[in-house]
C-alpha cells in the first residue's frame, strides 16, 4: 500500500527535496546540469531543479543537444533554450558534429548525446547532470533488454545515480510516473514541445510505449520487481567480481593481466561473461565492454586454451 501511496504521491518541492536527498549525491559543487529537450519530462524537471537550485543558492545551467537529424532541429533547439530562459534558467546548445548514421539511430544519438553533455559538464564544471527519465521508461527500457538479454545483469536497468565519462548521472524520477510530470506542467501552465519521433513507429521504443499502454499497473509492479531483482543480483556480482580480482589477478603495464585458468573454469558461466566484460573495459579505456557474444566466443577459447591471434575488445 505504501509503494502505491509514494508511486502517486504528486511532486512538489518538498517531495523533490526528499527524492534529491535520497539519492545522496554531492552537492558541494555549486553548479548543476540538467539534460533539456523541451519535452514535458525535462522541463518539469527543469522547474523543479530551479526551485530546489534558489533554494540551496546553487547554478543550475540547462544543457541542449542538437543532434542535426531533422531539417529543424536548430529551430527546434532554439525553441527550446527560450523556454529554459523564460523559466529564468541559463541554457547551453551543444552540437552533433560530423556524420550521422543510417540505421540504429536512436542509439547512437543516445551515446552521443552522453558524450557531448558529459564532456561539457566537465568543461562547465559540472559534477552532476540531472536527466529526466521516469518510471515507464524504466519499464521499457526492461522490455527491450529483455527481448535480446534474457539472463543477464543488464536487466537491472537504468541507476538513480550512475557514473558516465567521470560525471553523475542523476535520475531522480525513476520511480515516478509520466503522468506526474506532465501534471506538473499543466498545473503550472509550462508549455512543452512535442518530439515528432516519440510518435515514429519504425522506432522499438515506441512500439513498446504502445503496447504499454494497455498494460494495467499491477503487471507494471512486477516488472519493476523483476529490475529490483537483477539489481540486487548486480550488486552481488559486483562484490565478487572485485574480489576476484583483487585476489586472483595479476595487472602488467600497458593493460595486460594475468589468471589462473583453472580457477577461472571453475567459476559459473555468468560470472566468467561479466569478469571478461569488466576486465576488457578497463584495460581498454573504452566506455561500454564487449558484447556478450563476443565474450561468450573469448571465454570458450580461454577455456579451450586456443586463444592466439584473437581480437579482444
Amino acid at each position: 500500500m505504501y509503494r502505491r501511496i509514494s508511486f502517486h504521491k504528486k511532486i512538489d518541492l518538498f517531495e523533490f527535496e526528499k527524492i534529491i536527498s535520497s539519492t545522496q549525491i554531492d552537492l558541494s559543487f555549486k553548479k548543476l546540469g540538467i539534460a533539456f529537450s523541451g519535452g514535458s519530462d525535462s522541463l518539469a524537471l527543469l522547474f523543479l531543479l530551479k526551485k530546489f537550485s534558489e533554494k540551496n543558492k546553487l547554478k543550475l545551467i540547462s544543457m541542449i543537444v542538437d543532434h542535426g537529424l531533422r531539417y529543424n532541429s536548430s529551430k527546434d533547439s532554439l525553441d527550446t533554450k527560450i523556454i529554459s530562459e523564460k523559466i529564468g534558467v541559463d541554457a547551453r546548445i551543444f552540437k552533433w558534429e560530423g556524420e550521422k548514421p543510417i540505421s540504429g539511430i536512436m542509439e547512437k544519438a543516445r551515446d552521443i548525446r552522453y558524450e557531448i553533455l558529459t564532456n561539457a559538464c566537465k568543461k562547465l564544471g559540472i559534477k552532476n547532470l540531472f536527466l529526466a527519465h521516469h518510471f515507464d521508461d524504466q519499464i521499457e527500457t526492461y522490455l527491450m533488454r529483455e527481448k535480446r538479454n534474457k539472463n543477464h545483469l543488464g536487466l537491472a536497468c537504468m541507476e538513480s545515480v550512475s557514473i558516465y565519462n567521470g560525471i553523475c548521472l542523476v535520475r531522480p524520477f525513476l520511480e515516478k510516473p509520466k503522468k506526474l510530470l506532465t501534471d506538473i506542467c499543466q498545473k503550472n501552465k509550462l508549455k512543452w514541445i512535442e518530439d515528432p519521433s516519440n510518435t515514429n513507429q519504425k522506432f522499438e521504443r515506441v512500439r513498446i510505449r504502445k503496447y504499454l499502454q494497455n498494460i494495467k499497473l499491477e503487471k507494471k509492479f512486477l516488472i519493476k520487481s523483476r529490475i529490483n531483482y537483477f539489481r540486487n543480483k548486480k550488486k552481488e556480482m559486483e562484490i565478487h567480481l572485485n574480489k576476484f580480482i583483487k585476489e586472483e589477478l595479476i595487472f602488467f603495464p600497458y593493460g595486460l593481466f594475468s589468471f589462473d585458468r583453472g580457477i577461472f573454469k571453475d567459476c559459473i558461466s555468468l560470472f566468467q561473461i561479466e569478469l571478461i566484460r569488466k576486465l576488457l573495459k578497463i584495460c581498454s579505456g573504452k566506455k561500454y565492454p564487449p558484447s556478450y557474444k563476443s565474450s561468450t566466443n573469448l571465454i570458450e577459447k580461454i577455456i579451450s586454451g586456443n586463444i592466439k591471434n584473437n581480437t579482444l575488445h
